[in-house]
């Protein structure tokens, strides 16, 4: 099964392979109070959901280099992965 359709089986909550108004009226409320609205407009853009991906991104890579748990990677962190690789 794929990213896709992960998502799809999460959001399809009576399990019929659709997303209906109210499951998709709940996967964008939910967006929205999650705080992918960056705007505030009550819209979710694709800016902003690449924003929001992006930065998750960002955060993996830092917490997989980032050996003492600071929130950063320091020139020795950096050189003990590119030792390791």
């Amino acid at each position: 099964m794929n990213r896709s359709e992960r998502s799809m089986l999460r959001r399809d909550q009576n399990g019929d392979g659709l997303l209906d108004t109210q499951e998709s009226f709940n996967y964008v409320n939910n967006l929205i109070t999650r705080g992918f609205d960056i705007n505030d407009d009550n819209q979710i853009s694709a800016s902003e959901l690449q924003g929001y991906y992006s930065d998750q991104v960002s955060n993996q890579q830092i917490r997989s280099l980032d050996n003492n748990g600071n929130g950063s990677i320091d020139i020795n962190e950096y050189g003990e992965d590119f030792l390791v690789r």
